[in-house]
């Protein structure tokens, strides 16, 4: 293109309005092409911060959401822990609730030899008593 504009200009070299008009439009045409060029650098940058803004949100709602992970891991390490004490309660309980059987069963086999001894005891008084009389 350029090459064609100064073919031109040599051709109209005898005409210096000619060649002033041609450095005059090619002039405004750098000039328009300058103010595009400000403007697709300005949209650009508005773009490009734009995007780091929406980079510097995400960033702080990743951050939000590994702690509130952390925090569910720790909740669930808490579970875990109370879980584990609870089943070790629930093992003595059940153990203690065995040993109140045992002695249940111990204390009602006592008492019922408690008891045969008391009629063992009262028959023999009875023997005595009579013999006695």
């Amino acid at each position: 293109m350029l090459l064609s504009y100064f073919t031109e200009i040599m051709r109209a070299f005898h005409c210096p309005a000619v060649v002033a008009d041609e450095v005059r439009n090619l002039a405004a045409k750098s000039a328009e092409a300058t103010k595009q060029s400000i403007q697709l650098i300005i949209d650009s940058t508005e773009k490009v911060t734009g995007g780091i803004e929406i980079a510097s949100k995400l960033e702080t709602i990743h951050l939000e959401i590994t702690q509130k992970n952390e925090e569910v891991n720790d909740l669930i390490v808490q579970i875990d822990t109370t879980t584990a004490v609870q089943a070790k309660t629930i093992l003595r309980i059940t153990e203690g609730h065995e040993q109140i059987s045992t002695v249940v069963q111990t204390n009602a086999t006592t008492s019922e030899e408690s008891s045969a001894s008391s009629e063992e005891l009262s028959a023999q008084a009875t023997i005595l008593r009579e013999k006695i009389q």
